[in-house]
Order: structure tokens, then C-alpha cells, then sequence
């Protein structure tokens, strides 16, 4: 089918081009250049909604021939490049000759913009990525989570989504759209996590990671921020249809009236069933995992620098695996369905104070089923913030804001009484909990430049009732530039968020973050950044002998981050290797232990090779130490119930095997027609077929372990082909 694709669009391609060029009206050509002037190659040139167009060469010259006359709109666009638009009005018989300088999108963990939701200036070891990043990452999968474990920050400690920041649970990075919090971003999931983002890419415009040290702007978080910024109204009519081995997209923008209003929509119809079958796995699934979303999006402009934007989003997914236990082989059945809704107002104050506010309301609804476990959650959040940015003097920058955060949690259901006895009719507990959180927070902070050096600081509060009470959290950034582009940064503050399980009570669990940040650029083409950083915790939930929760655990996290970027007209490449020391008291055990997130050492590398005008390759290779794990020595047989009662070592005293992933990636781009861009790919993840071991499984008698693989543990192909028009 995609030979039968391929041939078509070529040949359609070669018949349509010949009829188009026999009457040239005009031509138009050009050169084209980065912010250092050094000539780009592989540049999409073309004249919107027309079938004029061409692609730069190795020295940054395009040429074309129009056969029409008027007025049109010429676009550049490339890979890692901000688009280029200008109006062109062509005569018969004229040629046009265009001198372009396009401005870089490589990742970067420079200042990023304050306006906005987009993190502060102050923090530049935050690490930014935009929609074409996130798009061109290998084995990334074009997904926001996927992609983020390239870089610096976070651990490799599984393959799903979710975001180990720094030795921290995952439940201590807080994901934002639009302003508004997103409890559950990830499908598929499960006791082993989401697998992907709830959040179709092509809506996204970027997304901002902070690993630690961040602003006072967001609270509730011990570890990690991301910040996603949906797209505003778009500038012209565009419409992408993806069809590849995992599944079928379509996407859409369309403006409104005179632009200054516009329409976006995405869809996705993900099909594991497929994916699995080319690749020759014989999993027996009773229901193979598949998911669906739709998201719409509509932005308004009613006046310079004002504009509403409202977005509304639908996914869901199911799922039917078996699962093979010591005492009980089943099919897990779960699945899931979330709605969000996001309505965002910004509008400029006195020319110089930015205020943006958003209402957001999720709904989100799982149900698991495996032996006796019947549980249905349910969880309704509702948040409201607004935050103003005002720039008092050209050195001084103040931001403050306000937010109201509410939650209505329902567990209703059946679950067993012993974790290791599911066996269906065994001995269990019904449950019928219900939460309800309620959470205001305000703060403020004054980012202060004077020559070479910077400072951010700030100070936010949080209050509960009947819960945590107030607490609140100072921090402090201090930097100082050495040069245009190397500068030191130290970060230091408190963070604080409330307490996760049953306990709704008693202080938050507490964070006291301590980051320095290092960054030059010795040479032309290289970046390097060094960080090294410190977390304390305390305050973490801790279970006593009598099942009670309290609040007396505690831990560390210590570690540095080293990174290293080349980049030069036709090569990216980006390594980034961390050192981690983690160790908690918390749940459980009462001694001060690995954590399970105690991931010692990592690497990552990730490269991009523009191989010709059409042709690009990616590599990314991932290495990790194995995460730790409480073995299970022997067991006792309970004779009154006909089971065995598995006993534990010491908590985390033993570690899984190291963690290795090569991915590959083939690209061809393709602009048919003039303005018909087509991508055709072609992706191998697991090169090295590598079995890859996320946990361990037992026989009856628990005499024998045996590895339970990784999603990908076994080479996987992915081709298909995405068509923008």
C-alpha cells in the first residue's frame, strides 16, 4: 500500500509539474540564510495555495517559475527554523529576487520569552522544545512525554510517559495547558504507567520544561514543571492526513473571517493490533489496546494584544491483556475516558502590563478489572488562575497572579485484601471513598537585570481548608552573564505539595531545591551545559505498623547533569549524560532507603543528518542504569486459603538489569504540487533488540522469577506517511 502511495504522489507529481512549467510568467529565486549567515540548504520555498514552488540547495539558492500574476504570499520553511511569510505581488515577465534570514527553533536552554504562559526568564535551565522538535525527535513517537526523556532532567526509569524528574515520583512534576492543570495526560494507562500523551502534538505550539528550581509562579510541585502552550489562530487554510502502521490522523486549521479568528482541530486513531501483527508479535490480547481523541481549539483576537481562546478535548482507550500471576492467570481489562475543557482571556494593561486568566474543567474516568480488582475512579477537577506580568522599568520585570484549584476524587469498587491474592472470589475489601480538595494560591516575584548579573525573587502561598492549612515557599534565582553566551546560575527555594494516598491532612510534603547551572559555548558549533543539583525532602508519607499515615518521612536526591549540543547547516547532535543519588524514607519503610527511582547513571544521545534535499536521518540511543526493586526470597503456603504468602527482602536492595535503546529514523520530504508538503518515514525502534526487563514475575511457589519485558523490548517497525496540504 505504501509503494502503491509513493508512485502515485511521484507520478502525479512529475505529470502535474511538467503541465505547470511551459508557460512561465515570471521567476522567482533567492538565497537564504541562518542568523549567522551561513547559507541553509534543504529549505521549502513556495507560494501558498499556488503549485509554485522549490527547495534551497547547498548554498542556500532557490529558483522557480510562476505562470501566474497577482499578489501571493511566499513561504520558507525548514526543519528546526522558524516559517518565513512575506507578500509577493508578480508581474509578467519580472523576476523577483529574495534575500531570507531565517531565525533558529534548536533546542535551547537560553532565555525563553516571559510574556505568556511560557516559563520566566530567570529559570534558563529550562529546557524548551517546539512542535517541530517534539515532531523530528527519534523514537520520541511525535509525542510531547516521549520526546522530553531525550533531554536534560529527566530519568530513564521506564518506558512509559510519565516524568521522572530528578529521583522524584512522577506524581511530583505538574503538567499545565493553557494555564490550566492536567491530572491525567497520558493513555494507556496502567499499573506500569501511561504509555503516551493524552495530547495530540499538532496542536501544540511548545512546550517548557523545568527540572527544578522554578519560578513561584507554580506551586504544588516538589519536582518538576511542564508548561504546554496550544497554538492560536492560524494564518492560513491547512489540512494534514497521516496514515501509518500505529494508526490514522487527520488535522486541520482554518481561519475565520479576516484571520483574526481561526478554527484547529486534530484527530487520532491509535491501533496497536496492526503494529504488532507486521512485527510478528504473538500476543494473544482479548482486546489489543487502542485509543481515540479529538481535540478542537478556536482563538479569537478582538483587539491587539487581546484574545480568547477556548479548547476542548475528548480521549479514551481500552485495553484487554493477560497477565500471568503466581497465583492467578487473567485478562487485566481497563479502560479509560478523559475530557478537558480550557478557556483562556489575554489582553494587554497600560501598554505594559500582560494579563492572562483561564477557567479549565476535566473529567476523567478509569475502570480496572483483574480477578476480585472491580475499581472505578473518578476524578472532576476544575481549576481558575490569572496571572499578570508587568514591566515596571527596563530592568525590573514584576509577576504575581492568583489561583483557585478544586477536585472531587471518587474510588468505588472492589479491591483485594491481600496485594498478592487476586484470584477471583478471594478475600476483598469494598470501597466508596470520596475526596474533596480545595486549594487557593497567589504569588509574586520581581526579576531584577543590571548589567551582567540577574536576580528572580519570589515568594508564593498556598492554602488548604481542612487539610494542610497555609504554608508557603520563597525562592531565589541568581545568575550572572560571562559572556553573549555563557553565563552561572544558582537557584535555591522551597516547594511544597500535598500530601498524596489517604492522608489529607497534616503538613505538605516538602522540597528544598538547591541547582546550579553553568553554560558557554567554546566553539562555533558546540553548547555545553553543566548542572548540578540538591533536593531534601521531609514531610513524605510514611505508613507505621498499624497502617496509620503520618508525615515523618524523608529523603534526598543529589545528582549533576551534563550536556553537550553540536550544530552545524547539515548535522544536530546532543548528548546529555546524568549521575543520580537518591534515598527516601517513605510509605512503607521507615529506613532511609534507594529510592525506587535511584537511577545511578544515564546517558542519552540524539542525532539529526540532513542527507540530501529530501533525505534526513535520526539516531537516538539511550542507556540507564536498571531502576531498584524489592526481591522476593521464598514463600510460606497458607494452608486455610491454598496459597502461598510471598516474603520480601529488604526494600530496594536489588536492581533490575541496565536499560539500552537504539532507535532509528528515515525521513523523506517531498513538496508535491509546489505546496503539497509530504513526509513518507520510516521508523525502527529497538534497533539492537535489546529485551529490555520492566519487572519480574513469579511461579506459584515463587521458586522461579521470570522477566517481564519492556513494551519495546523486541524491534518494532513504524512506517507510514504524513500529507499537508
Amino acid at each position: 500500500m505504501s509503494r502503491f502511495l509513493l508512485l502515485f504522489f511521484f507520478t502525479v507529481a512529475v505529470v502535474y509539474g511538467n503541465s505547470v512549467s511551459k508557460k512561465p510568467a515570471a521567476s522567482v529565486s533567492g538565497r537564504i540564510v541562518d542568523q549567522d549567515n551561513n547559507p541553509l540548504p534543504y529549505v521549502n520555498c513556495f507560494l501558498q495555495n499556488k503549485p509554485f514552488g522549490a527547495m534551497s540547495d547547498s548554498n542556500g539558492v532557490f529558483t522557480f517559475t510562476v505562470n501566474e500574476t497577482g499578489t501571493f504570499i511566499f513561504t520558507a520553511m525548514s526543519m528546526g527554523f522558524k516559517t518565513y511569510n512575506r507578500s509577493l505581488t508578480i508581474q509578467k515577465g519580472s523576476g523577483i529576487n529574495l534575500e531570507i534570514q531565517l531565525e533558529s527553533e534548536i533546542l535551547t536552554v537560553d532565555a525563553v520569552n516571559v510574556s505568556g504562559n511560557r516559563i520566566p526568564d530567570g529559570e534558563k535551565h529550562a529546557v524548551s522544545l517546539s512542535k517541530m522538535q517534539i515532531f523530528m525527535t527519534p523514537g520520541g513517537a511525535a509525542d510531547v512525554f516521549q520526546s522530553l526523556k531525550s533531554h536534560i532532567g529527566i530519568t530513564q526509569v521506564a518506558e512509559s510517559a510519565e516524568l521522572y524528574v530528578r529521583g522524584g515520583d512522577p506524581t511530583e512534576t505538574s503538567t499545565i495547558l493553557d494555564q490550566g492543570i492536567l491530572s491525567h495526560p497520558y493513555t494507556f494507562e496502567s499499573p506500569y504507567g501511561g504509555l503516551f500523551s493524552m495530547l495530540n502534538t499538532a496542536l501544540l505550539k511548545n512546550a517548557d520544561f523545568s527540572p527544578g528550581g522554578f519560578s513561584a509562579k507554580y506551586g504544588n510541585a516538589l519536582s518538576g514543571i511542564l508548561v504546554l502552550e496550544t497554538e492560536d489562530n492560524p494564518a492560513q487554510r491547512e489540512f494534514t492526513v497521516g496514515l501509518a502502521l500505529s494508526g490514522l490522523s487527520c488535522n486541520g486549521k482554518i481561519p475565520i473571517g479576516t484571520s483574526a479568528a481561526g478554527l484547529r482541530f486534530a484527530a487520532r486513531k491509535t491501533m496497536t493490533s496492526t503494529l504488532s501483527s507486521f512485527n510478528g508479535r504473538k500476543e494473544s490480547f482479548v482486546l489489543p489496546p487502542q485509543a481515540q481523541d479529538i481535540t478542537t481549539s478556536i482563538c479569537y483576537r478582538y483587539r491587539p494584544g487581546g484574545k480568547f481562546k477556548a479548547t476542548l478535548g475528548y480521549n479514551s482507550d481500552q485495553q484487554g491483556v493477560p497477565v500471568q500471576l503466581p497465583q492467578y492467570q487473567g485478562i487485566f481489562f481497563g479502560n479509560s475516558n478523559n475530557t478537558l475543557l480550557n478557556i483562556q482571556h489575554q489582553y494587554v494593561l497600560d501598554n505594559n502590563t500582560l494579563v492572562q486568566s483561564a477557567f479549565s474543567f476535566s473529567s476523567y474516568k478509569q475502570d480496572w478489572q483483574l480477578g476480585v480488582l472491580d475499581l472505578l475512579q473518578t476524578d472532576n477537577i476544575a481549576t481558575f488562575r490569572t496571572d499578570l506580568n508587568t514591566e515596571a522599568s527596563n530592568s525590573l520585570l514584576v509577576r504575581y497572579g492568583f489561583e483557585y484549584y478544586r477536585s472531587r476524587n471518587h474510588f468505588d469498587g472492589r479491591v483485594p485484601k491481600y496485594d498478592y491474592d487476586m484470584r477471583p472470589g478471594t478475600e476483598s475489601i469494598t470501597i466508596d471513598h470520596r475526596v474533596v480538595t480545595t486549594r487557593y494560591g497567589g504569588y509574586g516575584e520581581a526579576e531584577m537585570k543590571l548589567n551582567t548579573f540577574y536576580a528572580v525573587l519570589g515568594v508564593r502561598g498556598d492554602y488548604m481548608p481542612n487539610s494542610t492549612g497555609f504554608w508557603y515557599d520563597p525562592r531565589i534565582s541568581l545568575g550572572y552573564h560571562l559572556n553573549a553566551a555563557g553565563y552561572m546560575q544558582i537557584n535555591c527555594g522551597i516547594f511544597q505539595q500535598a500530601p498524596t494516598g489517604w492522608r489529607k491532612n497534616g503538613s505538605p510534603m516538602k522540597a528544598f531545591h538547591t541547582t546550579f547551572l553553568y553554560s558557554s559555548k567554546p566553539f562555533k558549533y558546540i553548547h555545553c551545559n553543566v548542572s548540578l543539583y540538591h533536593k531534601q525532602y521531609s514531610n513524605l508519607p510514611l505508613v507505621d505498623s498499624n497502617n496509620d499515615q503520618s508525615g515523618s518521612g524523608q529523603g534526598f536526591a543529589s545528582g549533576i547533569d551534563n550536556e553537550i549540543k553540536f550544530q552545524n547547516e547539515t548535522f544536530t547532535a546532543g548528548l546529555v549524560y546524568g549521575y543520580l543519588k537518591s534515598k527516601r524514607s517513605w510509605n512503607t519503610s521507615a529506613q532511609l532507603l534507594p529510592s525506587s527511582y535511584d537511577i545511578t547513571h544515564s546517558l542519552t544521545m540524539v542525532s539529526l543528518m540532513n542527507l540530501s534535499n529530501s533525505w534526513q536521518i535520526g539516531l537516538s540511543f539511550k542507556t540507564a542504569t536498571g531502576r531498584p526493586f524489592t526481591p522476593i526470597t521464598h514463600a510460606d503456603y497458607d494452608t486455610s486459603r491454598s496459597i502461598f504468602i510471598p516474603r520480601y527482602d529488604h526494600p530496594n536492595s536489588q536492581r533490575l538489569p541496565s536499560y539500552t535503546r537504539l532507535d532509528f529514523r528515515l525521513l523523506y520530504l517531498r513538496m508535491l504540487f509546489g505546496n503539497v508538503f509530504t513526509v513518507f518515514f520510516l521508523e525502527a525502534l529497538n534497533v539492537l533488540n535489546i529485551a529490555n526487563t520492566m519487572d519480574y514475575a513469579y511461579s506459584a511457589d515463587y521458586s522461579e522469577r521470570r522477566d517481564i519485558r519492556s513494551f519495546f523490548s523486541r524491534r518494532t517497525i513504524v512506517f507510514g506517511t504524513n500529507i499537508t496540504f
